[in-house]
């Protein structure tokens, strides 16, 4: 998004001319109708057409909360916005509820370039949430790849038992499989009685003697 000049900003921040105020939680954040009608075809649609907003003098948006809506009302004015792991879900969010399909681009790419260990699977969900086919290709492409580290992580409970079927499905290594499989069971309660129907997946065979005795046969 383009800037605006600082001027606009400038008259947000003293309350010059400022004509609708955005309620996000606890905070109130005034504005002009004309910036955001401008800036975002969300707004563009509630002020200029039959909806109840358009002739009130206060939006309550009520799912965004007051962090990510402060960041929202400055990137409307300025096109400038601090990206984080912290606050990429919340902003995907919020993206699709104002249709701002250049910001979710952006979180998408801020994404791709952070994905790491301890969240890949956090983010193909979020990827599968929100229809973000780059991202979730590039998510999973890093899970096939890094599975082992991902194994050793609180996101192994947040795997769905398909993204995991793929893994397997990948995976040259049989021994490392069953490891997956074993780890995947054992990290949430309910997944006891999928052990069985899983191991289907792992070619024991393949896998050497002392393997079979020193870890399948344990199991």
């Amino acid at each position: 998004m383009s800037s605006l000049p600082a001027s606009f900003l400038q008259m947000r921040e003293a309350g010059e001319l400022v004509d609708i105020n955005l309620v996000f939680g606890d905070h109130i954040i005034s504005c002009h109708k004309v910036i955001l009608a401008g800036r975002c075809d969300y707004f563009h649609r509630m002020f200029l057409t039959n909806m109840l907003e358009k002739n009130s003098t206060e939006v309550v948006m009520k799912e965004i909360n007051a962090r990510t809506g402060i960041l929202l009302v400055r990137y409307l004015y300025t096109g400038l916005i601090e990206i984080t792991t912290d606050n990429a879900q919340d902003l995907l969010s919020a993206c699709e509820m104002l249709l701002l399909g250049a910001l979710k681009q952006d979180v998408e790419e801020f994404l791709c370039s952070h994905t790491e260990s301890n969240n890949c699977v956090s983010i193909m969900n979020l990827a599968s949430l929100h229809d973000m086919k780059t991202l979730l290709g590039n998510a999973k492409k890093f899970l096939h790849e890094h599975m082992k580290e991902v194994v050793e992580t609180d996101e192994i409970r947040l795997l769905q038992e398909a993204d995991l079927l793929e893994v397997l499905d990948k995976t040259l290594s049989q021994e490392d499989n069953f490891c997956f499989v074993q780890k995947w069971v054992k990290s949430a309660d309910e997944r006891a009685e999928r052990f069985d129907d899983l191991l289907q997946h792992v070619i024991l065979s393949k896998c050497s003697k002392e393997f079979i005795c020193d870890t399948v046969m344990e199991e």
